[in-house]
């Protein structure tokens, strides 16, 4: 799956994520900006390997976000899918030095329209800490809704966290969804605990 990011240009592809990717996983969390929105606390290798693991499974879809150029590995892209109730709880993370370039909004681009390709998923739905300014700007650049916001509804390294709920439903995906090169996009979302 390709697809280029109309605001930088550059082009990426998502792969299915390989025991091969743990040590390049668990080196995102070296840089504590990344860790303190992604987890709350840093994930062991094991931890990392048997989330791996899990991709395995029909209800996980975990992917690398590569750069086309170089098939370099930039960051990740997972939806847990719900197929009881048709949703799809999506997370992705880049390495900080790929922040700012579009790579995530591509990639979250990508994964949505292949979830609502599948025909089983009808909303897909992220939470993020409202201080992650990144997230909180570009999911509704994709389309996503602000569903609401859970005040003091988690703890994270010992304080009290909000989370805003962002959806995008299927129908609403059908409505605004372009032919590729036009579509809107979302970046930098927790996940379990990659």
């Amino acid at each position: 799956m390709q697809l280029p990011d109309p605001v930088t240009l550059t082009p990426i592809t998502l792969r299915q994520v390989d025991s091969g990717d743990a040590v390049f996983l668990d080196s995102l969390h070296e840089d504590g900006e990344y860790a303190f929105f992604a987890v709350n606390r840093r994930p062991t290798l094991p931890e990392i390997e048997q989330q791996i693991l899990e991709a395995r499974s029909p209800a996980v879809d975990f992917r690398i976000i590569c750069s086309a150029a170089t098939n370099s590995a930039l960051g990740w892209v997972r939806a847990d899918l719900d197929f009881d109730d048709g949703n799809a709880r999506l997370g992705y993370g880049l390495a900080p030095r790929y922040w700012g370039h579009g790579y995530a909004t591509g990639a979250v681009r990508a994964m949505v329209d292949s979830l609502f390709d599948r025909g089983d998923i009808f909303k897909v739905w992220a939470r993020v800490d409202p201080r992650n300014e990144r997230s909180m700007k570009v999911l509704p650049r994709a389309g996503f809704n602000l569903e609401g916001t859970l005040e003091s509804h988690v703890v994270r390294r010992g304080e009290r966290a909000s989370r805003a709920l962002f959806g995008l439903t299927h129908q609403r995906w059908q409505e605004t969804h372009q032919p590729q090169g036009g579509r809107g996009g979302r970046v930098g979302v927790e996940s379990p605990l990659v």
